[in-house]
């Protein structure tokens, strides 16, 4: 016998291998380095690991022949779309599915003993984001994300990495429901960040907040926090991103004051 060749099959089609990235900034561009800024962890600036990024594009490959074939699903991979100059490129949609249209597809090596809430968080920005854009084109009504997860290694017992009966177990589904101010929210913290990474270029005059109302909310709650956007706009001197007449009012009195002291 005599071994001709050897090594990873050249010839495996991968249907979502992240060749057909739009040229310019995506949105993981900015959360891996939001990822990385809170847990230092999967450093942007580092080369990706091919062998981590292989993995994501695999399960991708198989849930999507999957859910499209085998179990005769409607739905579909949608074309990637651009938010305020930043790509966006959900996993997978179904328009007519009722309860839940979006679907993002995970493979993660963290154990299932875990909450959701304290080990998968980074999976949260990126999807309301994903959401946030499919609403606004009609190819999803409900408020809901489905996280399809494969535990690779389960919960790390014996049984979980040995045993082919027990694989499926660790294929998770997860429902997650937000409601439509945290994808706002969310969506501005994303432009906040892409910012201040330089990734994006400053707001225009008109987007920012009355001035010396914004100076005096970061001071108190921090640069980065959420919390006077929401301050604002309950005061209706924002609505969303963007300065009221009723803002821009508050913002010539401050100016007047100033000038006359």
């Amino acid at each position: 016998m005599k071994i001709l060749s050897c090594g990873p099959d050249a010839d495996l089609l991968m249907t979502n291998s992240g060749a057909d990235r739009k040229a310019g900034l995506h949105l993981s561009d900015i959360t891996k380095r939001m990822i990385f800024e809170r847990d230092k962890t999967l450093n942007p600036d580092t080369p990706i690991d091919s062998m981590v990024l292989e993995r994501g594009f695999t399960w991708e490959t198989i849930l999507e022949r999957s859910l499209s074939a085998r179990h005769e699903r409607p739905g579909f991979r949608p074309e990637q779309m651009q938010e305020d100059g930043i790509w966006l490129s959900p996993d997978w949609v179904n328009p007519d599915q009722r309860g839940v249209q979006h679907e993002e597809w995970k493979a993660t090596k963290k154990t299932t003993k875990h909450t959701f809430e304290s080990k998968h968080w980074h999976w949260l920005p990126a999807a309301q984001a994903y959401l946030r854009a499919l609403l606004k084109r009609g190819l999803a009504r409900d408020l809901v994300t489905r996280f399809r997860v494969w535990h690779i290694n389960g919960d790390y017992s014996y049984d979980s990495k040995t045993s082919d009966w027990l694989l499926l177990n660790d294929y998770w589904t997860i429902d997650v429901q937000f409601d439509k101010r945290e994808l706002e929210d969310n969506w501005r913290g994303i432009l906040q960040a892409g910012r201040k990474y330089g990734l994006l270029p400053e707001a225009p005059r008109e987007e920012h907040m009355p001035k010396a109302l914004e100076r005096k909310l970061q001071q108190q709650y921090g640069k980065d926090s959420a919390v006077p956007y929401k301050v604002m706009n309950k005061m209706g001197v924002m609505h969303g991103n963007k300065i009221t007449p009723k803002g821009r009012a508050v913002e010539k009195r401050h100016s007047a004051v100033r000038k006359g002291r």
